[in-house]
């Protein structure tokens, strides 16, 4: 089959756009969802979200919790705290619930350190329960462990990171001891990365200088030597 020339001209032009739009879209980045209250199951298929901080967060999995469980997230200064509440009080006695998910620091911050709760609305002088976050890529000082002893809340203790880190991916292993344990939280805090100093340009210098010296006094001793 042949073509006219116009013709052949415009099959290009159209080939030329068509492959031009193709490239923009396939070059434009998909904004992550802002973090917003939703079910385990919502979050999980939504992927990532960023919060108003800027962390991002992804739900990878979610182990023997109910789908309907539900998250809720509150961030402030340099930290990003999430929730976690029953759809009803767990109290599967015997069963580890696990979480595992991702968390990155804000442009320009480095992960600082994190961090664990629990909670009960039901009756703190029977509830028990152990929630403990470990680290997947820094073994730091963790695992991160809260300890719900009756009749008081808890708080866990922190995992700090050395160095610090710019992404981690968390195991967060709940377990109800007795009774009903309400809801669990989870604390990931950064800090800004510290400028780098820069080398002062005259050292370079001075030390060439030197260097120079040197050889030469080596060459005139050789000389007198000879």
């Amino acid at each position: 089959m042949s073509y006219a020339p116009q013709s052949k001209k415009l099959i290009k032009l159209g080939i030329f756009f068509a492959a031009s739009s193709v490239f923009f879209v396939s070059g434009t980045t998909a904004k992550a969802a802002a973090c917003a209250d939703a079910t385990l199951a919502a979050l999980q298929a939504a992927g990532s979200c960023t919060d108003v901080l800027g962390f991002t967060f992804q739900l990878n999995s979610f182990t023997n919790f109910n789908p309907l469980d539900r998250f809720s997230f509150q961030s402030s200064g340099n930290s990003f705290q999430y929730s976690l509440q029953g759809a009803s009080a767990w109290s599967s006695a015997g069963n580890n619930f696990i979480l595992d998910y991702t968390v990155t620091a804000p442009s320009g911050k480095r992960l600082n350190f994190f961090t664990s709760n629990l909670s009960s609305s039901n009756d703190p002088a029977l509830d028990a329960g152990t929630y403990s976050i470990s680290s997947f890529f820094q073994p730091a000082t963790g695992p991160a462990g809260a300890t719900f002893t009756p009749p008081l809340q808890a708080s866990g203790g922190v995992a700090i990171y050395s160095p610090k880190l710019i992404t981690d991916t968390y195991s967060g292993t709940f377990k109800v001891n007795g009774g009903t344990i309400a809801s669990l939280t989870g604390v990931v805090a950064s800090q800004p990365i510290p400028p780098s100093l820069p080398v002062p340009a005259p050292l370079p210098l001075l030390g060439a200088v030197a260097g120079f010296k040197i050889s030469r006094k080596i060459r005139n001793r050789l000389k007198s030597v000879a």
